[in-house]
């Protein structure tokens, strides 16, 4: 494994444990006076899968989501899927949920997509759907 890789896993991880904490830290019963704090909303939004079907963010509101943009012009992009695969058929069990938004044309990813078997939900940012 090649140290840009390697790179590429610990910041996973890295993110993975601090969105695990957090949730931890902030996941609190706001009816109970102990802790006052309470969690931060994720502002809802819709985006298009490939199919044109419409995905709010609240889809996957019981999990930690791990957003992703990226696009087909990106080599860094592109090199990080794979990893993020592995990412997510590991901690899927736990509650981790990776959510792919490209920035590109539709018929980009589609081309992309027909070559990498991605595990995750991929929608469309750029208003095509």
């Amino acid at each position: 494994m090649n140290k840009t890789n390697l790179l590429i896993i610990l910041l996973a991880f890295a993110s993975i444990t601090g969105g695990l904490f957090a949730q931890q830290h902030f996941n609190t019963d706001k009816t109970t006076s102990e802790n006052p704090t309470s969690r931060a909303e994720l502002i809802e939004f819709s985006l298009a899968d490939l199919e044109g079907k419409q995905h709010p963010i609240s889809e996957w509101q019981d999990k930690i989501r791990i957003i992703n943009f990226w696009a087909t012009w990106c080599p860094p992009c592109l090199k990080e899927i794979p990893e993020f695969i592995k990412i997510q058929n590991e901690f899927a069990v736990h509650g981790i949920q990776f959510i792919g938004i490209a920035i590109d044309d539709k018929q980009s990813v589609k081309e992309y997509l027909a070559t990498q078997a991605v595990n995750y939900p991929m929608l469309l940012g750029n208003g095509q759907g």
